[in-house]
């Protein structure tokens, strides 16, 4: 019991002093194109769409300083439709969490961005955000509901995560990921798996950065323990600054 208790008064800790955070920022984005859209290759339609090449979205973050190299903060972030003015009907889906950094790292709870997700931003030239990100393509949702994420400092351009998403239902599996990372110079590459939900994803990636150009690549593997597919899924990309 007094474990528990301990626990519980930790969290309300960290909640309250990000809270209460004295360095508040408001923050966003907004993206919008106009142009025909094929969804089936058969019927163009002229849009005006919101998010396609990042996500259009409203935030707020702040940090408090605790003193010891130690700091509490929040954020939260709603998407926002351009297009109609509408809001995302889960108005915080897009992060909504509280954490505490130092030099052990951060760690943070709350509806956060899925490891996978992590992965497939870093490792493609779209924005996971945007209509043309990988986001879905591996079937683990973008974000993690009910999550604590551990995120490690970077050592020699090494780090890594952990993350668990707890399910909060009786007999229903709750969601675990890992990630390793490399990142000095123009070389990035990163390993992640997660599991839940009957699926797992294995997803390996990597970029390397020539300065006049920056080329992307990734491999990801499905697996769906219900029905017994595995899907392959790769892509290679490449972007280049046009300033």
């Amino acid at each position: 019991m007094f474990a528990k208790n301990t626990l519980v008064a930790a969290a309300a800790l960290v909640a309250a002093m990000a809270a209460q955070a004295q360095n508040v920022n408001v923050y966003g984005n907004l993206d919008v194109a106009v142009g025909a859209f094929e969804s089936d290759m058969t019927h163009r339609v002229t849009k005006v769409e919101s998010g396609v090449l990042t996500g259009s979205f409203l935030g707020f973050k702040g940090q408090e300083d605790l003193g010891g190299g130690l700091k509490a903060f929040f954020k939260l972030e709603s998407a926002i439709g351009v297009d109609t003015g509408a809001a995302s009907t889960n108005f915080w889906e897009r992060t909504s969490e509280v954490g505490l950094a130092g030099t052990f790292g951060t760690v943070t709870a709350g509806n956060s961005l899925s490891l996978s997700a992590r992965a497939n931003n870093a490792q493609s030239p779209f924005s996971v955000f945007g209509q043309l990100g990988l986001s879905g393509a591996t079937n683990i949702d973008k974000f993690q509901k009910n999550t604590v994420t551990y995120t490690s400092q970077t050592y020699s351009g090494f780090s890594g995560a952990a993350q668990y998403g707890a399910s909060e239902v009786h007999g229903t599996d709750s969601t675990y990921a890992l990630q390793g990372n490399y990142a000095q110079g123009p070389v990035a590459a990163g390993v992640t798996y997660t599991e839940g939900s009957k699926k797992a994803l294995w997803q390996f990636g990597g970029s390397y950065d020539f300065g006049v150009a920056k080329l992307f690549a990734q491999y990801a593997q499905a697996n769906d323990y219900t029905t017994s597919d595995d899907t392959n899924h790769f892509h290679v990309g490449v972007s280049a600054p046009v300033t």
